[in-house]
């Protein structure tokens, strides 16, 4: 094996033991170790004529070891020499998922934004999306050394720390005397009483726009942080894109509204770099949008999230990596809720073209409001029933002391959106303290 891979094998078992001092890592080897408790038997996922070929995807249906899933080697343990002999390659398995292995394989496996969807997945074809599978294997190696004397404690049923993050795609529906007015003839012609509201929220946006709810949004964020004991944070993800598209406002131009709004979020939230939908085709714009929010927010901007949650890996995390973020929190699927990245805690990202550990973290989203109920995406259409999904979400990311990430839009939340989204975000938000106190 290589420097590179043994480095990311060693992070990959102190992540599983969640053994940041490295005091139990020593006990478990991968490939025979006289001196291991537990041994990890290798499959041949990393033997060069697999690797990045074909060969190297799991054989379905997948094994288990004691009920877990694995993507790879042979759902069989023993005991040998007191050692625990374990033939199931959980750190293949746990590479492939935490790496997005798959993603970066299957290029052609994609919807018309470039975006790789949940059901291409193998946790979705295999009904394991809702399942922290990695964390599950770690949970089963702790229990393991324990079983061999070894004092290492089970992880703390406990959020580990919240995020409430917001992606701010606009700001304000009418941003010229031109729109405002269009939005008011078709108003009118369809017989809407409140065609004057276009012209009002051109001239006030702050006041009277419906789209612009970052008040609303800050009094029950921070009514959560306050009440927490975990740490909660909030962020906005902010463009700077400065050209308007098909997919992109590029509201950035106007450098007076968006400081204003800006400096209106800092006092409360922490602000990240939105990636533009043409920066996600173009990855040579990142630097100068980075440039641009940074200008804007007078902050160095160390965190990050793709619009539409459209990544390409791995060049756009290197991009990344190279114009200073250290964090990105794009990991959840547009098209299905559940764990991406198979953990609900953050992890660094190993390029696995490269085979190399990065300096990125990776957060993984728990739930986005516009995967509950887009009509191409899950399509829920009660509101309980949403609300019902991300509790279950929330159980599994509590199980494991994992991080809730929670992503709404602030149109969503108007009150004149035909949605759900402003009562199951306060119901949501409710929940979190709720499942704290218990």
């Amino acid at each position: 094996m290589n420097e590179n891979l043994n480095l990311c094998i060693d992070y990959i078992i102190r992540f599983l033991l969640r053994d940041e001092k490295g005091q139990y890592n020593k006990y478990i080897s991968y490939g025979y170790k006289e001196e291991a408790l537990i041994v990890i038997i290798p499959s041949d996922f990393f033997e060069s004529s697999v690797y990045l070929t074909g060969k190297s995807f799991p054989s379905l249906p997948l094994t288990e070891l004691r009920g877990i899933p694995v993507l790879f080697g042979k759902g069989k343990m023993l005991e040998e020499n007191g050692k625990i002999i374990i033939y199931a390659d959980i750190i293949a398995s746990t590479y492939f998922l935490i790496s997005r292995y798959e993603e970066c394989i299957k290029i052609n496996d994609r919807d018309i934004h470039g975006r790789f969807l949940a059901k291409n997945s193998i946790l979705y074809q295999t009904n394991n999306l809702n399942k922290c599978l990695v964390d599950e294997y770690g949970e089963l190696l702790r229990c393991l050394l324990r079983e061999k004397g070894v004092n290492i404690e089970s992880c703390k049923k406990a959020f580990s720390h919240v995020y409430l993050t917001h992606d701010v795609d606009n700001y304000r529906t009418w941003n010229s005397i031109y729109s405002a007015t269009r939005s008011a003839i078709k108003m009118v012609m369809t017989k809407q009483k409140n065609f004057m509201l276009p012209y009002k929220a051109f001239i006030n946006y702050e006041k009277n726009d419906p789209i612009y709810t970052f008040p609303w949004l800050a009094e029950i964020d921070n009514d959560l942080k306050d009440k927490l004991s975990v740490e909660c944070k909030v962020i906005y993800f902010i463009m700077g894109a400065q050209e308007r598209t098909k997919f992109d406002n590029g509201y950035a131009f106007n450098v007076r509204t968006t400081r204003k709004l800006i400096h209106s979020l800092k006092p409360i939230s922490d602000i990240g770099y939105h990636v533009s939908y043409s920066a996600k085709d173009d990855l040579s714009r990142c630097g100068g949008e980075i440039k641009v929010v940074e200008e804007l927010s007078g902050e160095n901007i160390k965190l990050s999230r793709n619009h539409y949650l459209a990544s390409k890996e791995p060049e756009d995390f290197e991009i990344l990596i190279e114009n200073g973020i250290t964090d990105d929190f794009t990991m959840g699927f547009a098209d299905n809720v559940g764990f991406r990245l198979g953990t609900c805690r953050p992890v660094k990202w190993i390029n696995p073209i490269t085979m190399k550990l990065t300096t990125l973290t990776l957060h993984p989203m728990t739930a986005m409001d516009a995967t509950l109920d887009g009509t191409h995406y899950m399509n829920i259409k009660e509101e309980d029933e949403a609300f019902l999904i991300i509790r279950k979400l929330l159980e599994q990311v509590k199980r494991h002391n994992g991080e809730v990430v929670l992503l709404w839009h602030n149109p969503s939340v108007s009150l004149q959106a035909n949605s759900y989204h402003r009562k199951l975000y306060s119901r949501v938000l409710g929940l979190l303290l709720q499942m704290e106190e218990e």
